[in-house]
């Protein structure tokens, strides 16, 4: 469940990953440990080559809906994505301050990107556009995941560089 976040670490700092250190449980459902040898909630900090940090916390589980934010925090400010509601009403009053749950579901979240995604692979396979990623892009995603993998279940940290 981390292979988008590792994209999305690449795309935001513009750079690569020197160290990576994971931890992981089976907190939400033990069976996940047990049956598949997996986790269900994770901790990711990653290093890269100029000593920036990252720190991915992922859960297969919200109950209150599709939680998927970011924060890139610096010298000169924060900058923050937030989850995507229904609505961005908030209702506030002297007993409690209440707002739409995050939506349900990924699909739910991610339609308009999706769509933009497919009209750019259309247009690259007509040939108006350049292909904005490269195979690079996913190896080096999965590099970050098969490093990942390894920190978790040796409890160490993987260098990359």
């Amino acid at each position: 469940m981390l292979i988008h976040d590792f994209d999305i670490f690449r795309w935001i700092f513009g750079e690569e990953a020197e160290t990576v250190y994971a931890t992981a449980s089976a907190l939400t459902d033990p069976t996940i440990a047990t049956v598949a040898n997996d986790a269900d909630t994770t901790a990711v900090t990653i290093r890269t080559v100029t000593g920036k940090l990252a720190q991915i916390h992922t859960s297969r589980r919200a109950a209150y809906g599709y939680d998927q934010r970011f924060e890139v925090l610096g010298s000169k400010g924060m900058l923050q994505a937030g989850n995507h509601r229904p609505t961005e009403v908030v209702a506030s009053g002297p007993e409690v301050v209440s707002a739409d749950k995050p939506e349900h579901f990924f699909l739910q979240r991610y339609e308009r990107a999706y769509r933009i995604e497919l009209d750019h692979f259309v247009a690259v396979l007509g040939g108006h556009e350049k292909l904005r990623v490269s195979i690079v892009d996913g190896v080096k995603a999965l590099e970050l995941a098969d490093a990942a993998t390894t920190s978790w279940r040796e409890g160490r940290i993987v260098r990359l560089t």
